[in-house]
């Protein structure tokens, strides 16, 4: 017993000492909207920061992103290491039968603003903030809207597109803050590379100047780092989801058959549509729909593909429609942008199969905690959230994550838990 208790005691106090040697990182965590996998092969591109990014970090061969592959559903996997039927925000425009509220993607409307959408699930950063860790939000859509009653040490809300210059200024404040030690965790969010892709199409030029800037971005972001000699920074670089072309003639117009009378509301727009029928015309809206076009897959929500994680939860609607990849739905309360596509056609977008290779989303990263020149496999992207709470000693909540998909990208070869509980 004497010896046990040695060996006990032993084991403790070396527990101790490990974890007292092992500091959690600063983390800067930069989102590129709409970053699709291969951008980095855009020919003409000349990618100086990615490539300190490569040389001197991890890089993974493409991330899968949730479905569907649209912004809100991804930055919430992203935050929170949950399904989307866990987590809830379904779509960029989400409606609540029972309340008879609705959730817009620019936020525009006092819908968005009501606590009910965001408490739903903890973001990263607030789980952060609870556990004495301070987190800076620059450019994220909500960050001013309270979580569980708390909100993060700094926030600086979404406004429209950042700009070049905020961008740069948003990092060489972050790190700023970082060094003058008030802040621990800064989440940039950047949007143009998305904007880009919409407006003219995942291969245009427009789009590889946005690369190059988002590559400007990372290696102005890694000499500053290097000259404040801030070792403990750790930097990942994600996007959401990628980004397919469209043809301006692949119109999916179902106006043409859906009955109004029989339809209760209709969101969203592109690649789906959810539709809420009127009490007893589920079948006759069904059958409306199931035949009309050989490019739109039309699906009751007891039918959806469990791969996607997209069916049990109560603002995912009775009738979710979704398109091939290159076409477009248009319906009679679709915006402006989405209905008058003849008028103003986007050229690009994203929210297909998210097993598609268009779809495919990147993550980089660089600093103490991770492999230099090293490539991890694809993984999916609900893994993110146990990577960024590991670097930065956040204690997790219960995720959907798989650890071991990940965990050959930490520079430790027997990474200890940094939360261990003794």
């Amino acid at each position: 017993m004497v010896r046990f208790l040695r060996l006990k005691l032993i084991t403790f106090l070396i527990s101790i000492i490990l974890l007292n040697e092992i500091e959690s990182s600063k983390l800067v965590f930069l989102l590129v909207d709409g970053f699709r996998w291969d951008y980095f092969k855009l020919p003409g591109l000349n990618l100086n920061g990615f490539t300190r990014l490569f040389e001197h970090g991890t890089r993974a061969e493409w991330t899968v992103p949730a479905f569907p592959t649209n912004s809100f559903p991804n930055y919430k996997t992203l935050e929170t290491g949950l399904h989307v039927e866990n987590h809830g925000f379904v779509g960029n425009y989400m409606y609540d039968e029972q309340s008879g509220l609705e959730f817009e993607l620019l936020m525009n409307n006092a819908d968005s603003l009501q606590p009910r959408w965001w408490n739903t699930a903890e973001p990263f950063f607030i789980t952060a903030e609870k556990q004495n860790i301070r987190t800076g939000l620059y450019y994220v859509r909500g960050c001013q809207i309270a979580v569980d009653g708390i909100t993060p040490t700094f926030c600086l809300p979404y406004h429209g597109y950042p700009s070049k210059e905020d961008i740069d200024w948003a990092i060489q404040d972050s790190l700023d803050k970082m060094k003058n030690e008030q802040l621990d965790i800064a989440y940039i969010y950047h949007q143009e590379v998305d904007h880009m892709g919409h407006e003219y199409g995942p291969n245009s030029e427009q789009v590889k100047h946005t690369v190059n800037e988002v590559d400007g971005h990372i290696n102005d972001m890694l000499d500053i780092i290097e000259i404040n000699k801030q070792k403990d920074v750790d930097v990942i670089v994600l996007s959401d989801h990628g980004m397919a072309s469209i043809d301006q003639l692949h119109l999916i117009n179902i106006t043409e058959v859906l009955d109004m009378d029989n339809v209760k509301q209709i969101t969203e727009g592109g690649t789906q549509a959810y539709i809420w029928p009127v009490h007893g015309k589920e079948k006759h809206v069904y059958d409306q729909l199931k035949s009309f076009h050989q490019n739109l897959h039309v699906y009751l929500r007891e039918d959806l593909h469990n791969r996607w994680f997209f069916k049990n939860h109560s603002l995912i609607p009775p009738i979710f429609l979704t398109a091939d990849k290159g076409w477009f739905i248009a319906h009679p309360k679709s915006s402006d942008r989405y209905f008058e596509l003849s008028r103003s056609p986007w050229h690009g977008n994203h929210g297909f199969d998210n097993t598609d290779h268009d779809m495919r989303s990147i993550f980089v990263a660089y600093g103490p905690d991770f492999k230099k020149n090293h490539t991890v496999k694809a993984f999916p992207n609900i893994n993110v959230y146990q990577v960024l709470c590991y670097v930065t000693g956040i204690k997790a909540n219960p995720n959907n994550g798989t650890w071991s998909e990940v965990k050959d990208m930490i520079a430790s070869s027997e990474p200890i838990e940094k939360h261990l509980e003794l």
